[in-house]
C-alpha cells in the first residue's frame, strides 16, 4: 500500500525517513488544528480591570496561541507563546488568562496586569485550536 500524505522534512533530511522527528509536518501524524482565529485593538484601563473577554463557541477550553505587542507610549514590545488556558496563568508580560471550566467553556477572559492607574494599548492576535479528543 502506498504511503499517501503531506511530508515536510528538516533541512538535510530525506522524506524516505521513518523517524518523525525528520519532518516539520508529516499528515501521518495528528498536528494542533486552528478553529478560530481573529485579533484587534485592546485598551487596558482601571475602569475595566484590564480584561478581555474573547468568544469562542467551542464548548470546551482550549489550547490558544496568543500573540500581542504593545503599541502605546510610543513603546513597543512583542509578546508571543501558546498559552494553555486552561487554568490560571500569568506569564512573564503580565497577561493572565482564565477559563473557568464549570462555568464558561465558551469564552476566554484574558487580562493584563496595570500598575496603578496606568493605561496601555495592545494590538492582539489569537488562535484557538480544536480539541483532537472531542472533534475526531
Amino acid at each position: 500500500m502506498a504511503d499517501y500524505g503531506i511530508k515536510i522534512t528538516k533541512p538535510g533530511k530525506e522524506t524516505s525517513s521513518t523517524d518523525p522527528r525528520d519532518y516539520n509536518l508529516w499528515s501521518k501524524y495528528q498536528i494542533l488544528k486552528v478553529a478560530k482565529s481573529g485579533g484587534g485593538t485592546f485598551t487596558a484601563t482601571a475602569a475595566n480591570n484590564g480584561k478581555l473577554t474573547i468568544n469562542h463557541d467551542l464548548g470546551y477550553n482550549p489550547i490558544v496561541l496568543w500573540l500581542s505587542e504593545l503599541t502605546s507610549a510610543g513603546t513597543t514590545g512583542p509578546d508571543a507563546g501558546i498559552k494553555d488556558l486552561r487554568g490560571n496563568n500569568q506569564d512573564a508580560f503580565g497577561w493572565r488568562y482564565v477559563v473557568n471550566a464549570t462555568d464558561d467553556l465558551n469564552n476566554v477572559h484574558v487580562y493584563h496586569g496595570l500598575d496603578g492607574g496606568a493605561t496601555a494599548i495592545y494590538d492582539y492576535f489569537y488562535y484557538f485550536f480544536y480539541d483532537e479528543g472531542l472533534n475526531s
